[in-house]
């Protein structure tokens, strides 16, 4: 049989048939990739039969110790007018670490679907989110295979002109499903401290995945209706109603009003002079995750709008939790978007508990000290550790 002459460094194998790299996205005319079939649903990306074992699209399917699959690492260079992928170089420029090696000597490339094209992070019903444009997220969400949600808080404008450091405060959703690498590269970071807001039965459930040598310290924040045992009960029994903003915005309140001490004492572990880089977390990274992100970045002077703005960034990342769990409602005769609020993370919710905390407390600052607890000097020492010399 007559085959076709191969191309300018194109091979064949044994058999004398063309050896096929992996999968590549076509740019027209200079324009953004074109998603790979399936990339709305996060499917991983096509690739040749061959070496390298079958990549399944759920890290939390396969053992946590094993390496990440090759189509996350292994990338040919970009092609003349091809948007490269951005995510190794920033993510080394980000350690510091141009030539970090990480088993076997690579990164996983971050698979947030469909991010690179997100101008503003759109809701669960499509409502748009207005301050999605300076979050830089190739730089800000890290590329983990068991964390959907590991961001960095740094880069965001903050008191006197100052800005927040990189490298230094992180939040996540849970780190169960840490893989060795994702181990390897938070070492990398040189995180020392871990401060997990999850409950007791959370805690016992999916314990943490963490690199040798980081302090854990625990402050369990839940409250009330928001106790998310009750919340999974409730969806479990088909008891969907009544999850919408105002429910939201309500658990917030709750927490801020009950679990002040709790909050003190993690914002001042996080606030210690000593303290080395750190990641504070829950289990979706987004509801106590996201009241203690509001309250530091608060304190740290960060623009209220873009606080809200960091908080409106967990829906984009944790999309495949999302349409999961809205897929077992459908299943089970219920109407997904009872639970949008729930699920997504709205700007209205974090700007109605910004607006709580100014009428009710003086805002965040006034909160910290006069009902957590916390001192003036630990927010002073907060600003100086975690914001740029003006």
């Amino acid at each position: 049989m007559q085959r076709g002459r191969a191309r300018a460094g194109q091979q064949r194998d044994a058999r004398g048939l063309l050896r096929l790299g992996p999968a590549r996205r076509l740019v027209p005319d200079g324009g953004p990739p074109r998603p790979w079939p399936g990339e709305h649903l996060d499917h991983p990306p096509p690739r040749a039969r061959g070496g390298g074992g079958a990549c399944t699209g759920d890290p939390r399917r396969r053992d946590p110790d094993r390496a990440a699959p090759r189509w996350l690492h292994e990338r040919r260079p970009p092609a003349p007018g091809r948007a490269p992928s951005c995510a190794r170089s920033h993510l080394l420029e980000h350690l510091g670490l141009p030539g970090l090696a990480l088993s076997p000597g690579r990164l996983p490339v971050a698979r947030l679907t469909g991010a690179r094209a997100i101008a503003t992070v759109a809701g669960v019903a499509g409502v748009p989110n207005p301050y999605e444009h300076d979050l830089e997220l190739e730089r800000r969400v890290l590329p983990l295979e068991g964390a959907q949600n590991f961001r960095d808080l740094g880069g965001y404008p903050a008191a006197d002109g100052r800005e927040v450091r990189w490298g230094q405060l992180f939040r996540s959703d849970g780190l169960a499903t840490l893989t060795s690498a994702d181990r390897g590269i938070l070492a990398a970071l040189g995180l020392g401290l871990v401060c997990d807001l999850r409950s007791d039965d959370e805690v016992e459930e999916e314990p943490n995945r963490l690199p040798e040598g980081v302090t854990y310290r625990r402050f369990p924040v839940q409250d009330g209706a928001m106790q998310p045992r009750l919340i999974r009960a409730r969806i479990e029994a088909g008891d969907i109603d009544g999850f919408d903003d105002d429910f939201m915005a309500e658990g917030y309140r709750g927490m801020l009003a009950n679990r002040a001490q709790l909050f003190a004492d993690a914002f001042l572990s996080l606030a210690a002079p000593d303290a080395p880089p750190a990641v504070f977390h829950c289990t979706a990274g987004k509801d106590r995750t996201g009241v203690l992100s509001a309250l530091l970045l608060l304190a740290l002077g960060v623009p209220e709008e873009m606080v809200v703005a960091d908080y409106a960034l967990t829906e984009a990342c944790t999309r495949r939790r999302i349409e999961a769990v809205r897929l077992v409602v459908r299943l089970r005769g219920g109407d997904p978007d009872a639970i949008a609020s729930l699920l997504g993370s709205r700007p209205a919710v974090m700007e109605r508990t910004l607006v709580h905390l100014r009428e009710t407390y003086g805002g965040a600052h006034r909160y910290l000290v006069d009902k957590a607890g916390a001192s003036e000097e630990a927010i002073t020492t907060l600003r100086t550790r975690l914001l740029t010399t003006g």
